[in-house]
């Protein structure tokens, strides 16, 4: 059970790495698909 803590936080880590990265093409899709739903409204 002590190993799951380290785990967690590397996991954490690399979520935040891989995060920064698909960053801008996130916010991207995000502006992308707001655009669409107030088009539908």
């Amino acid at each position: 059970m002590e190993s799951e803590p380290q785990n967690f936080g590397y996991r954490t880590a690399e979520f935040r790495i891989s995060n920064r990265r698909i960053s801008k093409g996130g916010f991207a899709l995000l502006g992308l698909i707001e655009k669409v739903m107030s088009a539908e409204d």
